[in-house]
């Protein structure tokens, strides 16, 4: 049986979801962000597909990981939730794009939720600088939040939080890739030197 230090180390083997969730997400903020008066049913369909990779990336990297990192279940999760929205957009794009504001919030919400817990870990082990990915969860989470209570803030209001949660969750993906790659690279090197 793995230790929780040896499954989360033994699961950085597949860093480069992260990285992948985290470009298109950084994408379709910057898209949104340079974008603004595009139309809020293109912004859907855009939505709901980064959404979608983000999922099958996260369902993919817990599945993946299942015997060895300790709260899997969570990741797993939080990549069904990022399926099941993603889907639900796709489908019913008319009906998505009237709440389009709630279905952003929750899905930051849970992203976010999940870049704060990845922080956490990344301090419970030892890791160096878990606190910019700490704030950056934090910024996302305050703007999911701020969705959330305020969906009626208006089409560009919304789009503007939307694009700046997106880069920082981007921004946070990317991040624990890279910290997930040194591990990984860590380990290999360790793995190289031992009889």
């Amino acid at each position: 049986m793995f230790s929780p230090s040896e499954r989360f180390e033994t699961a950085v083997r597949y860093w480069w979801t992260y990285l992948i969730g985290g470009i298109f997400l950084l994408l379709l903020g910057g898209w949104i962000l340079a974008n603004p008066a595009a139309g809020y049913a293109g912004l859907t369909a855009y939505f709901a597909v980064a959404i979608l990779i983000s999922g099958l990336t996260g369902t993919a990297f817990a599945i993946n990981n299942r015997d060895r990192l300790a709260g899997w279940g969570w990741y797993l999760f939080s990549g069904i939730v990022d399926l099941v929205i993603g889907t639900y957009l796709l489908a019913y794009p008319d009906v998505a794009a009237v709440a389009l504001p709630i279905y952003i919030g929750f899905w930051l919400l849970f992203r976010s939720m999940l870049a704060i817990r990845t922080a956490t870990a990344l301090r419970s082990i030892g890791q160096k600088n878990w606190g910019w990915l700490l704030g950056i969860g934090l910024v996302a989470l305050a703007m999911a939040i701020a969705i959330l209570l305020v969906p009626g803030l208006g089409v560009v209001a919304a789009l503007s939080f939307t694009s700046l949660a997106l880069i920082a969750l981007g921004i946070s993906s990317v991040l624990i890739s890279l910290r997930l790659r040194r591990i990984h690279e860590r380990i290999e090197e360790q793995n190289e030197h031992q009889p």
